[in-house]
């Protein structure tokens, strides 16, 4: 900042010097060409009066560019000529000069003489001191350099009341969500302010609240039985807390000093992991439970609708653009809460292939054949290739994200054989990515509750 400040500075300085210089040329030209059109006469008393106005020096000078003695203001006009001796211009024609005259910088205007005139002068010639146009220069550089650092001065102030007001609470949420993902529970951050900071603080306290308390309620049951009871709680109260702090801390990321930006990123990166720890409670969680109820018969274009309505704040402050093209279909036999799990999924895995600016499409139809149901997730990224498609399916293949464990896929695919259906992944032909897509048959097996 203090660079561009006193970049600033420079040219403005130079220009204004630049500008006084030029205004002072301009005056004598003027003057130049009015004493040389052969209208007045070239009275000494008139070049001095001339010279007084202008604060200058006049002078006539010959053929050869010497000045006439006894002509004029005796001073820095005949140095000048002296100093630059060079024949006069044709008449009308101005020659304009910067030179060292006695040591001053000094303005000199030579004009021709048009007309009838006394035949021992060719042009008028003007010389004015710089001196006085660069001290005012000096003064007002000196002025706006004042200026300028009072602005810097102020600014910085202001910066740094800033970052000491974001940084301090920021580096106590990270520690918090560090403690967190480390197994304490009983570490809490005062809520310090009522905008984005003072939320996070207060979804992390939470956080940590209910994380501590249904820990000790699974600690004080059996496992086999505790497990399928707790999952729900916590897939319930732990992920509105969670999404929460993700939509603050990516609000938080635009308005924090980009020199501040690298820590909010490491508390997203700290969030990550509690729902790594949410995500594998909730994964033996559903592998102990019994399912007590069946499906229900259910709106798909519903279901997905609240879905897309959650998320879709999140993906447009990242620049993606979700695109829906929801049709409706015949009611389903569904298991909302599983459903809406893959579809987080496919979700997840469509928006980091897209990319920040990326596109992707949800679309909800019925199948050609009239049987089914086609849940389809497409994204415009690199797409899966062929190879891998099978083995994404069979188990843990390896994971391209940071926390990425490579079971995602194969959740959806066990969604979609609980359904009676299947999972398909393929190129979009529109955008270009990949392709995935839940196939549910209309009557699946097991019956459904109304």
């Amino acid at each position: 900042m203090l660079a561009v400040l006193a970049t600033a500075w420079l040219i403005a300085n130079w220009s204004f010097n630049r500008a006084l210089e030029q205004r002072v040329a301009e005056q004598l030209q003027v003057a130049a060409a009015e004493l040389a059109n052969g209208r007045l006469p070239l009275s000494p008393a008139l070049l001095q009066r001339v010279g007084a106005l202008l604060s200058a020096d006049v002078t006539l000078v010959d053929a050869s560019g010497a000045p006439l003695d006894g002509v004029g203001r005796q001073g820095l006009a005949v140095a000048a000529a002296l100093a630059g001796p060079a024949p006069p211009p044709a008449p009308g024609a101005t020659r304009v000069q910067r030179l060292a005259v006695a040591g001053e910088p000094t303005v000199v205007v030579t004009t021709g003489i048009r007309g009838p005139a006394d035949p021992r002068f060719s042009a008028v010639l003007i010389a004015a001191s710089l001196r006085e146009a660069r001290e005012v220069a000096r003064r007002t550089a000196l002025g706006m350099g004042l200026a300028v650092l009072l602005a810097g001065a102020v600014l910085a102030g202001l910066s740094y009341y800033l970052v000491r007001g974001l940084a301090a609470p920021i580096e106590r949420l990270v520690a918090m969500a560090g403690e967190l993902a480390a197994g304490r529970r009983d570490v809490r951050v005062p809520p310090e302010s009522a905008g984005e900071v003072g939320a996070i603080a207060r979804a992390l306290n939470e956080l940590g609240e209910r994380l501590r308390s249904y820990e000790d309620a699974l600690a004080a049951r059996s496992r086999s039985s505790a497990l399928g009871e707790m999952s729900a709680r916590i897939a319930h109260e732990i992920r509105n807390p969670l999404t929460a702090l993700q939509l603050q801390l990516q609000l938080l990321e635009e308005r924090v000093p980009e020199a501040q930006r690298p820590t909010v990123l490491r508390l997203l990166d700290e969030l990550r992991r509690l729902e790594l720890i949410v995500a594998s409670t909730l994964a033996e969680a559903r592998a102990a439970r019994q399912q007590e109820q069946g499906p229900r018969l259910l709106s798909l274009v519903q279901v997905v609708s609240e879905v897309l309505d959650l998320v879709e704040p999140s993906l447009s402050h990242r620049g993606l653009v979700l695109e829906r093209a929801l049709r409706e279909v015949p009611l389903l036999a569904l298991d909302a809460d599983r459903l809406k799990q893959a579809l987080m999924n496919l979700l997840s895995n469509a928006t980091d292939a897209a990319g920040p600016d990326g596109r992707v499409r949800v679309t909800t139809r019925w199948e050609a054949q009239g049987t089914s149901a086609v849940l389809e997730v497409e994204d415009d990224g690199a797409g899966i290739e062929e190879a891998r498609r099978a083995s994404l399916l069979s188990g843990p293949s390896g994971s391209a994200k940071p926390f990425g464990l490579g079971i995602g896929l194969k959740v959806c695919a066990e969604v979609a054989a609980e359904h009676g259906g299947r999972l398909e992944i393929g190129r979009s032909e529109d955008l270009g990515g990949a392709r995935v897509a839940l196939v549910l048959p209309e009557r699946p097996a097991g019956g459904a509750r109304g």
